[in-house]
């Protein structure tokens, strides 16, 4: 069973690995369909109970679930993360992103590019691919991300001129140097700022750093994504091929091809 259900993939253009991977899968009673990139593995029982794929007939291979399967290029989300969720995958109380995935079967798959604290709201990206993950995390790739902050205690431009010329050292010995700083009212309480790292709570540390504790943040862009494309707090959106062939090119890389399938008891 197993060998004709990895022939049919193999032949379909999938690799070895997801070929044994889905596989596994295809055991059971005679029901259900396989479906690989849009063409279906049929069960003809006036063929004698054969499956038939692309005119051949696999008269071994038995299916006990509907199986979708495709080639994809790499899986890139767009989140809109909402106060009170955590980044992790830990269930606790049903409080993770991922509980609110709307692919379940993506779940074990994407992994969070850089994360954002319990009460940071904002735009959070999600890839199966480690290497963009890398290059889009790793602070030599100076990827910007940009936030909006408000401010418990406003700070003058001159503050700003002082955190952007690196010369305020937080506790730890991290000396942040926001690449933009840009007041957003009058007041001085509220402020757009552009990082190029992903530092532990390096927003919140560095306006504590200057006696203005953040009240809230929300991350506004990361790399070529913009908040506005999931507007809605809570929204998901997985990226086009446009979008995600755009973010590979802000990291100098270029988008691979993987598989993607689930099963549908």
């Amino acid at each position: 069973m197993r060998i004709a259900a990895r022939k049919i993939l193999q032949s379909a253009g999938f690799d070895r690995g997801a070929s044994e991977w889905l596989a596994e899968a295809w055991t059971g009673s005679r029901r259900g369909e396989l479906t690989v990139d849009a063409e279906p593995l049929r069960f003809t029982p006036e063929e004698g109970g054969v499956w038939q794929f692309r005119n051949r007939f696999y008269p071994e291979l038995e299916v006990g679930c509907t199986i979708v399967a495709a080639r994809t290029g790499p899986v890139v989300l767009a989140h809109h993360k909402p106060v009170g969720v955590v980044t992790s995958r830990v269930d606790d109380g049903g409080t993770s992103v991922f509980n609110a995935l709307p692919w379940p079967h993506l779940a074990e798959r994407v992994e969070p590019v850089g994360r954002l604290d319990m009460e940071t709201t904002g735009l959070l990206l999600f890839t199966d691919d480690g290497e963009l993950l890398h290059r889009l995390t790793h602070p030599k790739r100076q990827v910007e991300r940009s936030y909006e902050a408000t401010l418990r205690t406003p700070i003058t431009e001159a503050v700003a001129e002082q955190l952007m010329a690196g010369t305020i050292t937080l506790r730890d010995g991290h000396v942040p140097a926001p690449r933009k700083m840009q007041k957003l009212d009058a007041e001085g309480r509220r402020w757009q700022l552009t990082l190029v790292e992903g530092k532990y709570h390096e927003v919140r540390r560095m306006m504590r750093a200057v006696e203005a504790p953040v009240i809230t943040l929300e991350r506004i862009t990361y790399a070529t994504q913009s908040l506005t494309d999931v507007a809605e707090p809570g929204s998901w959106r997985r990226l086009g091929d446009d979008e995600v062939a755009a973010l590979y090119a802000s990291v100098s890389a270029t988008p691979g091809s993987s598989v993607e399938g689930w099963i549908e008891p």
